[in-house]
């Protein structure tokens, strides 16, 4: 790992480089000032075969600096951490940064500690490679002539180049790696993503477009390609070419909705793919579009919210067992089976989740809202506002039942019962604008 530290001082600079190379797995270079930094960042930009920059820790700027500036446009955001003299930075002069904490410069040394080491566990624990991206073997088919280096995993530490940029991935290599030798995964590197990322949503694109659309497994498609934003937002963050993907899905999606329209196809479809998290999250966008139309909430950018939530709402979390609980009773019944980190960032994901949706390019209202009540409860019992049925929107009521569906789907060991679920989700969901939901999705049993 590569952290750029810019400190003014030489001797609080050397101690604070001593200190970090010498707890931590990583490689320090010492920068006398932000003017530098903006420097070293460019050439890191042009030469792609230089190390990446995982990490900045410099000291807080004037929001108009060039520095700042020069942070803001990049596609591929770098982790931050800001020190400050007398007062912390204001939101205006991060507004559009990766800042992963604002400290007193007074606490410089044993504060940066404290957060480099989180960074670094959590990059560990949660198997985050920072400088390989995966990408299912099955994508790279549509993006051929392929962009950009593929590499196949030998270890945890160790990649081989299988594929040059340039060649094509043919179906004779999909037959050889994917279906022979069972390969689901391969990689690129992570500075190589944008141009990757430009020829995949162009493929996406051009189904969109198609008249064959119907031709495709798109619930299959949508699935990978959030699998796909998923890992990017760990690895390079929510950059403008991955809010472009994610906002082509939301389009590929909605086809698939209208392709999809009886709960048993979309239940065989499931049996398909095994990534929890990113078949939750397209299930989700296809069961809270369904119960809307049976509402009668026809409109696209209706539809398009909703999806947009279901692909957010837990983009922040990596563990899919903890992923699946629902409420907080559930998180004091298993919380011995998790580190207590992995609590902390289940309970606080919601509102860390909202806040990145508010980081989109042309976000539509209400979606925020929607993330951030996902796991409310209408009886209160929720979080983490602990709101009660009256205080939740009719579209976050929509979600969360969906939500509750897809799991159950997902889950279920024997075969799926749309009647025996709503049988028992009456009786948690029988006030309000749930009662109204539950009367809908009752709908789509017949």
């Amino acid at each position: 790992m590569r952290i750029l530290l810019c400190v003014e001082n030489a001797d609080l600079r050397e101690l604070l480089s001593f200190r970090l190379s010498s707890e931590f797995p990583v490689s320090v270079q010492e920068v006398p000032s932000v003017e530098e930094i903006t420097a070293l960042i460019t050439v890191e930009e042009i030469d792609t075969k230089s190390d990446p920059i995982d990490l900045l820790i410099t000291p807080i700027v004037p929001e108009e600096s060039v520095f700042l500036q020069h942070l803001r446009q990049r596609q591929e955001p770098i982790p931050q951490i800001f020190y400050y003299e007398k007062a912390p930075p204001k939101k205006e002069q991060v507004k559009g940064l990766l800042v992963l904490g604002s400290i007193e410069k007074a606490n410089l040394v044993e504060k940066v500690l404290t957060l480099v080491k989180e960074f670094v566990a959590g990059a560990n624990e949660e198997g985050i490679d920072l400088e390989y991206c995966p990408i299912r073997t099955t994508l790279l088919i549509r993006a051929t002539p392929l962009k950009s280096d593929i590499y196949i995993r030998l270890s945890s530490k160790k990649y081989l180049k299988l594929f040059h940029a340039g060649t094509d991935f043919t179906t004779e290599d999909l037959e050889k790696y994917y279906h022979a030798k069972k390969v689901e995964y391969m990689f690129l590197r992570r500075k190589e993503t944008s141009e990757f990322l430009v020829m995949f949503t162009k493929e996406l694109d051009d189904i969109v477009n198609s008249m064959n659309a119907k031709g495709e497994n798109l619930f299959a498609t949508v699935t990978a390609t959030q699998e796909m934003v998923e890992n990017l937002v760990q690895r390079i963050g929510f950059s403008e070419d991955v809010q472009i993907l994610a906002k082509k899905n939301i389009e590929l999606t909605l086809l698939s909705v209208a392709e999809t329209p009886k709960l048993n196809d979309l239940f065989e479809k499931l049996k398909k793919d095994t990534n929890y998290l990113s078949q939750h999250s397209a299930l989700i966008a296809h069961l809270s579009c369904c119960i809307a139309q049976e509402m009668d909430w026809v409109a696209e950018n209706t539809l398009k919210k909703l999806i947009l939530a279901s692909y957010m709402h837990d983009i922040t979390l990596q563990n899919p067992a903890i992923a699946k609980l629902r409420t907080i009773s559930e998180v004091q019944a298993n919380q011995k089976q998790f580190d207590p980190k992995e609590v902390e960032a289940f309970l606080t994901h919601p509102a860390r989740a909202a806040e990145l949706v508010k980081s989109f390019q042309e976000i539509p209202a209400d979606v925020d809202a929607i993330v951030l009540q996902h796991h409310e409860r209408p009886n209160g019992s929720g979080f983490p506002a602990k709101l009660i049925f009256s205080y939740i929107s009719p579209l976050s009521t929509a979600f969360i039942i969906a939500h509750d569906l897809a799991q159950a789907m997902i889950s279920q060991d024997v075969e799926f019962s749309l009647p025996d679920f709503i049988t028992q989700a009456k009786k948690e969901y029988y006030q309000g604008n749930f009662k109204k939901i539950m009367s809908a999705l009752e709908q789509l049993v017949h």
